[in-house]
């Protein structure tokens, strides 16, 4: 003897089955909610960003030490092409301009 049970709710039992229309209206209520969330982590990250690019704008003191050893270099690079032209045979201006409008 098999006996049969059946497990589906009676229509009658106040079991409501979800519509189509209910269950695109979920879906579209959680991406809606998903973006949502993800259009305000976006906004505060720029903000952050924002934020940092006006804290970095606004440097109190320079460096002076390696702007002094920069000019230095500079310096050196020049003359060094300069004395290049100097000595060569055939001197190439091109290097020593540069040099100098670097400088």
């Amino acid at each position: 003897m098999s006996s049969k049970i059946d497990i589906a709710p009676a229509k009658g039992d106040g079991a409501d089955v979800l519509t189509p229309a209910a269950i695109r209206f979920a879906r579209f209520s959680a991406l809606a909610a998903v973006l949502l969330l993800c259009f305000f982590a976006l906004a505060s990250l720029a903000i952050e960003v924002f934020n940092k690019l006006e804290e970095f704008q606004n440097v109190s003191t320079d460096n002076a030490e390696w702007n002094l050893s920069q000019i230095e270099v500079d310096y050196f690079r020049m003359r060094s092409e300069f004395e290049q032209v100097t000595y060569n045979k055939e001197p190439s201006l091109d290097k020593a301009t540069q040099a100098f409008d670097i400088f």
